[in-house]
């Protein structure tokens, strides 16, 4: 059997009681619950709540956009969007389905069950055979200071490199993308949009005497 909602709620109100944080609550709630733990947004709303003495496990009435705009077609149209856009954001879904925010919000986190998450920075991207050419470059080096053909790299004191790119590269809220249960978190390759980029390395070394 599914948690409802109330039953997170009156599980959040015993953390609450106790004096237990809302980061150590929603901790042990997705320990327990994984996806199916309410968001930290949702919780602290809640504990709002609760320190205004407002500790009904039902959620209050409310004015504005009516419930009735959470029906089947507007949940399966906004999974539809998310599939065919997962970065889209909640006023082109407000534009779409003609909803309010308010709404939005509960059809993405109670009924679909998406999380927006930040893309994951991983430093590169390498076929296997850029990863083996690497490895024997550095083979070549090794073998080739080993055998004394070589001393520059002993009067080397420090060095610095950066890129400089044609254009910024994509930041990491710009690919925040909706991701739902079960599925894997986004990675993003640094710098993988920046097509047109150089390396540009400066070395201080010791002047001979």
């Amino acid at each position: 059997m599914e948690p409802e909602r109330r039953d997170f709620r009156a599980m959040m109100f015993y953390d609450f009681m106790r004096k237990i944080s809302v980061e150590q609550s929603h901790d042990n709630l997705v320990g327990a619950f994984q996806d199916q733990a309410p968001s930290k947004c949702t919780m602290e709303r809640w504990y709002l709540d609760f320190r205004r003495e407002r500790t009904s496990l039902q959620d209050e009435a409310r004015s504005g956009q009516p419930s009735t705009a959470v029906t089947p077609e507007t949940i399966a149209a906004a999974e539809t969007l998310i599939k065919e856009d997962s970065r889209i954001n909640y006023e082109q879904f407000a534009e779409t389905l003609k909803i309010g925010k308010a709404t939005i919000n509960t059809i993405l986190h109670d009924y679909l069950g998406v999380r927006g998450l930040l893309a994951r920075w991983i430093p590169h991207n390498l076929s296997e055979m850029q990863l083996e050419a690497r490895v024997e470059w550095c083979k070549f080096m090794l073998k080739k200071f080993k055998g004394g053909e070589s001393k520059r790299v002993y009067e080397i004191l420090t060095c610095d490199e950066t890129w400089i790119y044609q254009y910024d590269p994509e930041t990491k809220r710009q690919s925040s993308i909706w991701v739902f249960p079960g599925e894997d978190p986004p990675v993003k390759v640094r710098r993988a949009r920046s097509v047109g980029k150089k390396m540009v390395a400066a070395f201080s070394v010791r002047l001979a005497q």
